[in-house]
Formats: C-alpha cells, sequence, structure tokens
C-alpha cells in the first residue's frame, strides 16, 4: 500500500468513527430538531383546539341569537296587538260608544302559582 492509500483510509475510518464534540455537536442538533418538531406539533394541536371551540361558541351564540329574533318578533306582535286595541278602544271612547271605566288584570302564569 502506499502512503496514500493509507492516508486515505486513515481519513475515511476517521471520518466514520468520529467521536468528540463533532458527534455530541451533531446529536444535540438533531435532539433540538426533534424537540422543535414536538413542540409545533404541540402548538398547532393547542390552536386547532381552541380553533374548534371558538367555532362551538360561535354556533351556539348565533343560535341564541336566532331563538331571540325569533321571540322579539312575537313581542313584537303581541305589543302591536295591543296598540291597536288601545287606539280602538280610544276611538270608540271619542264617540262615546264605551261607557265603563276600563278594568285591568294582572295575569300571572301558572308556573309562577305552582311555585310558592
Amino acid at each position: 500500500m502506499t502512503h496514500a492509500t493509507l492516508v486515505l483510509q486513515h481519513h475515511r475510518v476517521a471520518r466514520v468513527t468520529a467521536s468528540g464534540p463533532w458527534r455530541i455537536s451533531a446529536v444535540g442538533c438533531l435532539v433540538l430538531g426533534v424537540l422543535a418538531v414536538v413542540g409545533l406539533a404541540a402548538a398547532y394541536v393547542v390552536v386547532t383546539n381552541r380553533i374548534v371551540i371558538a367555532n362551538y361558541a360561535i354556533r351556539r351564540d348565533e343560535t341564541k341569537m336566532q331563538e331571540l329574533r325569533e321571540e322579539l318578533k312575537v313581542f313584537e306582535a303581541e305589543v302591536a296587538k295591543a296598540r291597536s286595541l288601545d287606539q280602538l278602544e280610544a276611538a270608540a271612547r271619542a264617540r262615546g260608544l264605551v261607557t265603563a271605566d276600563r278594568v285591568s288584570y294582572i295575569v300571572v302564569p301558572q308556573s309562577q302559582l305552582t311555585q310558592r
């Protein structure tokens, strides 16, 4: 074997069996890379879960708003009916068709009567 072949074999062996600070830093970089990937995956899961929870809350609030809109429509219809009845009564009083005074009644829902 020539001197050049021995040097080449020595360098190959040295590269394959390298130890010391280079191997430690390579393993350290590999560990840091794995930890970074795991950390990013965990952050992705946390953010995704928060988005899912926020979407659920938005849908729940939209449903509640729709229920309140429907309830408001019913209430507005009742108010309009009461106003029209008041207007009819005022017109009848103006013509002298209503002679008796108005009697007010308090309506208590059945559910409140059974709670006492």
